[in-house]
């Protein structure tokens, strides 16, 4: 969903807060946040738990305000706000925290966060894009910068993490400012089972 306007796309403008998805959203925001205070207390394998359940609440709300009909544009701003935290703060916090804290590292966390917050202001604008195949993106959608923490995480017992993050992190930042399609997700059954289940991996580790 974007921010076009309201008179040709018929998005409404209201600040309503007594439904559903915003309830989803604010569980997200929250969880989010906890995220990252469990990461800064050390505890990388649990914060990454809490925020893949934050995800899947993310993934609800978008699709509980399309079939309840409540989509509005103070729901896609709160969204796109809460979606900053999730999959740019948390992921930059938690390699900091996790041994990427060389002084050469924080360009390419700043550079990541940069293009992260752009790619969130131009979906913000643009929405997504109408394919035959169906709905895409333009540039990598933010959420898949949780499987460059996933390689992260499970890389830390080779030590090889540190080399992985310094080829991740540009590689990322790129392909959010890119124009380079990415299809939307449409089994959300499926990828909120798999969340579900990587999340409980994590919790279990």
């Amino acid at each position: 969903m974007a921010l076009p306007p309201l008179d040709k796309h018929g998005i409404s403008a209201d600040v309503n807060i007594w439904n559903l998805p915003f309830l989803c959203s604010l569980i997200a925001l929250v969880l989010s946040f906890l995220g990252v205070l469990v990461v800064l207390s050390g505890h990388a394998y649990f914060s990454f738990s809490i925020v893949l359940i934050a995800v899947l609440f993310d993934m609800l709300d978008g699709a509980l305000s399309r079939k309840l009909r409540q989509e509005s544009t103070f729901g896609v701003l709160f969204d796109l706000l809460q979606d900053a935290i999730n999959y740019l703060l948390f992921p930059s916090i938690l390699f900091f925290i996790e041994g990427f804290d060389h002084w050469t590292a924080v360009p390419l966390l700043c550079l990541f966060i940069a293009c992260g917050i752009f790619r969130l202001a131009r979906f913000g604008t643009m929405g997504f894009v109408q394919q035959e195949s169906g709905l895409s993106y333009t540039g990598m959608p933010v959420y898949l910068n949780h499987l460059g923490v996933l390689v992260f995480l499970l890389l830390q017992q080779s030590d090889f993490h540190i080399g992985f993050s310094y080829v991740w992190l540009p590689i990322s930042s790129a392909l959010m400012v890119s124009t380079l399609r990415f299809p939307k997700p449409k089994n959300m059954v499926l990828w909120g089972a798999v969340l579900i289940g990587v999340s409980i991996l994590f919790l279990w580790l």
